[in-house]
C-alpha cells in the first residue's frame, strides 16, 4: 500500500478490485459499479479508514495500511480544475461528486500494470536464483493477465 500513484486511482482500486474479493461479493454484475455504489458521499479520509477496516477485519493473515506517500497526498491542498473549487486537504474530497463514474474506468488498468511492473522488479531483485525469479514473475503476470 506503497504506491505513490494518484489517491483516486488507488482507492478506487482498492474498491472496485480488492474489496469485492475480500468480501466475497461474488453477485455482484459490475466490480466498478460495487465500488461505485460503496463509495458515494464518502470523504477521502473516510474511504481509506473503511477500507484498512473493512480489509483487516476480513483478512486475518495480513494487515493493510496506507504508506506515507499516500497518506501524505490526502493531507495536501486540492484544486478541482473543472470548478476551481479548493479544498484544504485532498482527504476531504468527496471522489464521487468530483468524477463521474465512466472517467474511472482506465484507472484500474493503468494503475495494475504500474504496480505490476514494480512488483515483477522486486521479485526479481530478491530472488536468490534467476530461475526462481522467472517462475515467480510469469506466475504473477499470469494471475494478473488472467484476472
Amino acid at each position: 500500500m506503497n504506491s505513490d500513484a494518484n489517491p483516486f486511482h488507488i482507492i478506487f482500486l482498492c474498491y472496485s478490485k480488492i474489496l469485492p474479493v475480500v468480501l466475497g461479493e461474488t453477485r455482484c454484475n459490475s466490480a466498478d459499479g460495487w465500488a461505485w455504489e460503496h463509495m458515494q458521499g464518502k470523504t477521502m479520509f473516510r474511504l481509506s479508514n473503511l477500507f484498512v477496516r473493512m480489509f483487516n477485519s476480513a483478512v486475518r493473515m495480513i494487515r493493510v495500511t496506507f504508506g506515507k506517500p499516500y497518506c501524505d497526498k490526502l493531507e495536501k491542498p486540492f484544486k478541482d480544475d473543472k470548478t476551481g473549487q479548493l479544498y484544504e486537504k485532498l482527504g476531504e474530497v468527496i471522489l464521487t461528486s468530483l468524477y463521474e463514474q465512466s472517467n474511472t474506468k482506465n484507472w484500474v488498468a493503468r494503475l495494475n500494470k504500474k504496480i505490476m511492473a514494480k512488483v515483477v522488479c522486486e521479485i526479481m531483485d530478491a530472488a536468490d536464483s534467476d530461475e526462481d525469479a522467472k517462475r515467480v514473475a510469469t506466475e504473477a503476470i499470469a494471475y494478473t493477465i488472467g484476472r
